[in-house]
Parts: structure tokens; sequence; C-alpha cells
């Protein structure tokens, strides 16, 4: 079971923070939880997230409920997911990929560090 927070750093900038291992039905209620409270720009905190558990279909099931859940989010908004495991990150890669595959109206990168996220959000 994930640990997760949300942090507000501006009213633009949320920080999504995941510690430990994250399975696929914790992962929905969340997106359905904090989907609504993201307006721009979103950073995924994954360095201490366990991914392992999840699949490419699973992937794929987030991205669909992605596109309901965001309703208050501004399109041209801008997602990093911030990851320096191996493992963490190529999932993260698969994920993005798989997002941008959705049309999802928000723009995907990977990362392995939180100053490359945030300097990318900023750009």
């Amino acid at each position: 079971m994930a640990t997760v927070t949300l942090e507000e750093v501006s009213p633009d900038l949320q920080v999504m923070l995941v510690t430990g291992k994250l399975e696929h039905a914790e992962l929905m209620a969340l997106i359905a939880e904090y989907g609504p409270k993201i307006r721009r720009h979103l950073v995924w905190d994954l360095n201490q997230a366990d991914l392992g558990s999840l699949s490419g279909d699973e992937f794929h099931m987030v991205a669909a409920l992605l596109l309901k859940s965001l309703t208050n989010r501004v399109p041209g908004g801008k997602t990093a997911l911030v990851a320096t495991k191996d493992l963490t990150y190529g999932m993260s890669q698969m994920y993005g990929t798989i997002a941008s595959l959705s049309q999802l109206p928000f723009s995907y990168a990977v990362f392995r560090s939180m100053e490359e996220a945030m300097e990318w959000i900023a750009a």
C-alpha cells in the first residue's frame, strides 16, 4: 500500500509524492480523489514509489479515467513524472507514451530529478 500526499507549490502547480507499492486499484482511487484538484501542472514524485505491479493494460485504464476525472484542469498543462530507480523510470516512460497516444490534452515527460522536472514545467 502506498502513501500519497498532494502538495500545492503554487496555484498552478501541485506535487504528488508517492511512497511505497502502488497497486492499480489504489492508483485509480487516487485519480478519482485528486484529479479534480489539479488545475494546471502536476509533478508525480515517484522516487520512493514501487510501480512494479502495474501493467500496460492498467495504464490504459488510468489514461481513460483521466479523461473523465481532470475536470478542473486547464488544457495545455504539463505532467512530469520523476523517478530515479530504473524500473520506476521505465514504467513512467511507458505510461507517458500511453497517455500521449490516448490524446489527453496535457504534455507528459519523465525525468530523473525534481530539478529537471521543475525546469520543464517552468519553460
